[in-house]
Formats: C-alpha cells, sequence, structure tokens
C-alpha cells in the first residue's frame, strides 16, 4: 500500500467515528478484521506481499479466533473509533478508539498499522493521541533486534523512521537539504534518485514527478512533489482511485490519476479499474490478491514468478535512475586530458585547479585537479574517466534492453500460468522459466530437463552452488575439471579463488551481468567454499587466495589443474559446506 493511497483514505475512516466495536475476526495467520456497528468492519492485511487496510460491509466470511485477534477484541470490544491518522507520508496509520471503564473513567486505545512491506505489523497501544502511548500488543514478533527493542510491551511507542525526509513532518526545507547533502557526497549536480531519499515516494510516483516537473532542477521537482501532496491531501479534488494490475499480477490502489496513467503508459497492455471512493478500489486490489494468491498447483511458482519480475522490474528502475542522471562527457574529459597534456609546464604541482585555453574554441577551460597529482597524472586521470565514460553509456543501454526482454517474457509466463489455473505447469513452461531466472522450488527444478548445452561429461563439468541474486559459485571437481573451469570457462573478470598452499578445487565466482563486483557477504561465502573443498576443509581458519581470472595463467608444460596467479589478495576463512550451509 503506497503512502498517497492510505493518506486518501482517510476521509473514509473517519466517517465511521462514533461507531462501537462488536469484535474481532481473523479468517488466516496475516489478515484480521475489526467488526464495528451498522454492518460495517475494518479490514487488514499484514501479508509481506500485500500491507492494506480498508473499510467495508461483512463479507460474510468467519474466521479463526487466533491470539492477536482474541486479545484485540478483548481490548477494542465496545469502544468507539474515535479518530484516524497517518504518521506524515509514511505508510503508518493510527486508529483511535475510545469507551469507558467499569468505574466510567475515561479510556483509550489504538490500533497502530505499520503498513512497511516485509515489516509489517500491527500494535494496540493505549493513550488517546495518536502515535503516543505505551505498546500493550503486537501481532509480529519476528523482526529484527533493533525493532524488538523498540517494541517491548510496556515501552513507549515510537514509529518507525525509515530516515527519508518527509514533507509533512519535516517540511520543503528537510527535502532540498537531503538532495544537496546526496549531492555533495557523490559529487553530482543530477537531481538524484528521490524516492530513496524522500518519504512516501515509490517507482510510480517517481516516475511521475520527473515527467510532470517543469524541470531538472532541484526547486522544481521539490515544487512538483509538493503540488502532488497537495491534490492527493484528504478532501483532495483530484482523488481518481486506480486499480493496476502490474506484470506480475499484483493489484496495486493508487489515489492520482496521473500516477496511475504514468503506470498505464510504461507497462502498456497492464489491467486498470477506476472506482468511485479509495476503500473500494482497495478492497479490489486486496479480492485480487486473495484470489491470485489461494492454494493450487500452481500458487509456489505463481510465487516465484512474482519474485523474478519485481527483480527485474527493480533492476530496470535502477538503469532508469542511471539513465536519467548527467553522463560524463566522454569528448569533454577527453579534452580536458589534451589541453593539460598541452599546457603541463605551466600547471604547478598541488594546484587544485588549471586555466588553460581551450583548444576547440580558445576560450578559457578551468579544469579541477587533484593536488596530490602532477598535470601529466592529472591528464592521464581525465583519460580514464573518458574510457569509462564511453564504456559506460553503452552499458546501460544495453542493459536496459537485456532487461525490457527480460521483462517481456515473464510477463508472457505470467499470462500463460495464469491460463492454466488449476492445471500443473507443463515442462515447456518450466524450461522457459529457468531460462528467464525464475527461483523454480525444488520439485519444480527437478522437472526441468538438465540436458548440458556446453557437451561436457558430468566428470568434468564443475559442481554448481546459487547464491543468491544472480550469483553462481563453480567448484572443480578434479584436475581436468579445475583446468576447464579456469581456462575455458571463467571469463576474464570473473572472480578466481584457491585454498593457499595446500591442494584443493578452483572456484570461480560469477555473475550473469558481465563485470559486476561481488559484495563482501558473496565473496566471503565462496572463499569459505574455496576452503571447505580443499585439504585443509577440518582446518578452523584458511587462507584463500582471491584473483580475477584474467590474473590466473597456466605455467608452460604445466600438468592439468596448476596454476600461477599474479594480482591477488588474501581472505582468512572458516570453511563451509555448501550442501549442508553449516561451518566446520
Amino acid at each position: 500500500m503506497n503512502s498517497l493511497a492510505l493518506r486518501a483514505l482517510l476521509p473514509a475512516l473517519r466517517d465511521l467515528r462514533g461507531l462501537r466495536v462488536t469484535g474481532v475476526e481473523a479468517p488466516d495467520a496475516w489478515e484480521f478484521r475489526v467488526l464495528l456497528e451498522d454492518r460495517a468492519e475494518l479490514v487488514v492485511s499484514l501479508h509481506p506481499e500485500h500491507n492494506t487496510v480498508f473499510p467495508r460491509p461483512p463479507a460474510g466470511e468467519g474466521g479463526e479466533p487466533r491470539k492477536f485477534a482474541r486479545n484485540l477484541g478483548d481490548a477494542l470490544t465496545g469502544m468507539r473509533l474515535a479518530g484516524a491518522d497517518t504518521h506524515g507520508l509514511d505508510r503508518v496509520l493510527a486508529l483511535v478508539f475510545e469507551g469507558r471503564d467499569r468505574l466510567g473513567d475515561p479510556r483509550h486505545r489504538q490500533l497502530v498499522l505499520e503498513l512497511t512491506g516485509k515489516g509489517a505489523n500491527a500494535l494496540v497501544l493505549d493513550g488517546s493521541e495518536p502515535f503516543q502511548g505505551k505498546l500493550l500488543e503486537r501481532m509480529r514478533t519476528d523482526r529484527s533486534a533493533g525493532a524488538r527493542e523498540r517494541l517491548e510491551t510496556g515501552s513507549p511507542y515510537r514509529p518507525p523512521r525509515s530516515g527519508r525526509a518527509d514533507l509533512l513532518r519535516d517540511g520543503a526545507d528537510a527535502l532540498r537539504a537531503a538532495v544537496t547533502a546526496w549531492q555533495e557526497e557523490s559529487g553530482s549536480t543530477a537531481v538524484p534518485p528521490v524516492a530513496e531519499l524522500w518519504e512516501g515516494l515509490g517507482p510510480d510516483g517517481l516516475r511521475y514527478l520527473r515527467r510532470e516537473a517543469s524541470g531538472t532542477g532541484l526547486d522544481e521537482v521539490v515544487a512538483t512533489w509538493e503540488r502532488i501532496v497537495t491534490e492527493t491531501a484528504p478532501g483532495g479534488a483530484l482523488h481518481r482511485p486506480t486499480v493496476v494490475v502490474d506484470a506480475s499480477g499484483r493489484a496495486e490502489a493508487f489515489a492520482h490519476v496521473a500516477v496511475t496513467s504514468q503506470s498505464k503508459e510504461i507497462r502498456a497492455g497492464l489491467e486498470t479499474r477506476r472506482f468511485d471512493t479509495m476503500a473500494e478500489a482497495l478492497a479490489d486490489a486486496h479480492h485480487h490478491f486473495r484470489v491470485t494468491h489461494r492454494s493450487g498447483s500452481n500458487a509456489a511458482l505463481s510465487h516465484a514468478l512474482r519474485r523474478a519480475i519485481r527483480r527485474v522490474e527493480k533492476a530496470r528502475d535502477a538503469v532508469g535512475r542511471q539513465e536519467g542522471r548527467d553522463r560524463p562527457d566522454a569528448d569533454d574529459l577527453r579534452t580536458r586530458g589534451e589541453a593539460l597534456l598541452a599546457y603541463a609546464h605551466e600547471v604547478e604541482k598541488g594546484a587544485k585547479e588549471a586555466r588553460v585555453p581551450d583548444p576547440r574554441d580558445g576560450a578559457e577551460l578551468v579544469i579541477r585537479l587533484n593536488p596530490a597529482l602532477d598535470a601529466a597524472e592529472n591528464a592521464e586521470l581525465y583519460f580514464k574517466k573518458a574510457r569509462k565514460a564511453g564504456r559506460s553509456g553503452g552499458a546501460i543501454d544495453t542493459r536496459a534492453k537485456e532487461l525490457g526482454t527480460q521483462l517481456r517474457g515473464l510477463t508472457a509466463l505470467a499470462e500463460r500460468l495464469r491460463d492454466l489455473e488449476d492445471r500443473p505447469a507443463d515442462t515447456a513452461w518450466l524450461e522457459e522459466a529457468k531460462r528467464l531466472g525464475v527461483p523454480l522450488p525444488r520439485e519444480a527444478a527437478e522437472q526441468v530437463q538438465t540436458t548440458p548445452e556446453d557437451g561436457l561429461p558430468a566428470s568434468v563439468r564443475p559442481r554448481q552452488f546459487d547464491l543468491g541474486n544472480g550469483w553462481e559459485c563453480l567448484v572443480g571437481k578434479s584436475d581436468r575439471s579445475n583446468h576447464v573451469l579456469t581456462f575455458e570457462l571463467a571469463r576474464p573478470h570473473d572472480t578466481w579463488m584457491h585454498a593457499e598452499s595446500v591442494p584443493g578445487s578452483h572456484v570461480v565466482l560469477r555473475h550473469h551481468e558481465k563485470g559486476k563486483e561481488p559484495p563482501r557477504d558473496v565473496l566471503l561465502t565462496a572463499a569459505a567454499i574455496a576452503a571447505f573443498y580443499s585439504k585443509s576443509r577440518n582446518s578452523g581458519k584458511v587462507p584463500v587466495t582471491v584473483a580475477e581470472k584474467r590474473h590466473v595463467r597456466r605455467p608452460r608444460k604445466a600438468p592439468l589443474g596448476q596454476a600461477l596467479v599474479g594480482d591477488h589478495r588474501t581472505l582468512i576463512v572458516v570453511p563451509l559446506d555448501p550442501e549442508g550451509r553449516s561451518r566446520r
């Protein structure tokens, strides 16, 4: 559930003020319903893939009396809904209830809904001021250590803070300050990915913001965001609730018609549905979620496919942000390097800038310098940046096309899976899903034909271990398998590993995206696997040589499996059995 939709729902929630709670039901482990007078109810879903809240008439479905529902019913039954409010633009809602105790004294309870994705939670507080009071009860306890400390029963409640600047809570100056700090840290003058800096913005809102802003300057972007937030305020004139079903089959309700139309333009051909009220739109999106997540023969495949589509969409959005930033001009960087070389004798070492004639038109050219380098070294630095800028531009375009093709393939798979309804997916579907990177459940993966395309015999083909997020660890089985892995299968920029000073397997860590740097946790895991597949597997700590494959060569006339390593580093790790994922 997005922030603007939650904010647009407030009028409907406030219309229920004065209704008394008659009970609480829980149809499943993720959902509960607060029953109210006049045949009304509040539906709350905390499913990691679908957080929502909305009022509606009773659906006629019962529910098991689960622990949280029982405790919530005990806390709220007989009390009246007194108010509803959000915490700035964050996806946190407080429903305030009021009643009287046995002595006739007033008492207040709050139902706080943190609709924050995987960490969603429902909490009961005392106190009448929204988001202020002691914690009495919570629905979920499987949170991070920091969250558990914050959510201790009896302690004062503090709403979660994402660290982003919030227009409603912090003001427009905080938005500008967040952008300025990002620009100073990154050394860029481009408008940053404000969805990562400002509260309340998601991918669709960011696309609309970029399209609607009159310019790319900070003031124009801030002004446009202020206008969007004003238009989607409770009682705003532009509430045009629309449900958009994306490529993964996920339905989401939007409060702003322009946001949903932008979604439709970017995700052409996808289903959109219009409603008169935000409550109706949220109820429709929730019904769609319940239908698509019903148990069936393809439920696990549908979940895996949605994960793959969201991962590709996230990667596509990241590439789109790179395309939107100011790219370095390779020709300009090269010209600056040439000008520095031409007038190197006039540039003093230690200077922070140089003013030299521009070779293109003779005008004065101001060039920033690294004072620790001389003129020739600074010129070489500019040449290096020019080469990198020339490569990155093409790489971004190529990556965008690859992701677009992959997303179209995954969308077609989703349509085919929906057409199957309750019939099991066939082998052709599973093979296509595996080719497009869908993380198939083990039972489905075992059905896929694994006929090797490389023609290598099983005794030579290296072991393969999936380390997640596209990272794959290949481990040689023998001297010949080590030779084939290192000198035939590995790419120049793949990461090569071997336990130091002992016999063992060659290990190659690689990603399906060429040239991607492995994160430290993945690197350490692969090194631990290399230590396990060596004679030092029973040692407490093992040094492992790590190098790019391009620095590894075979000695002349050496037996198979031997290698010489040039530029490298050493990691000290504990051996890890990748089959059992347990350290020795």
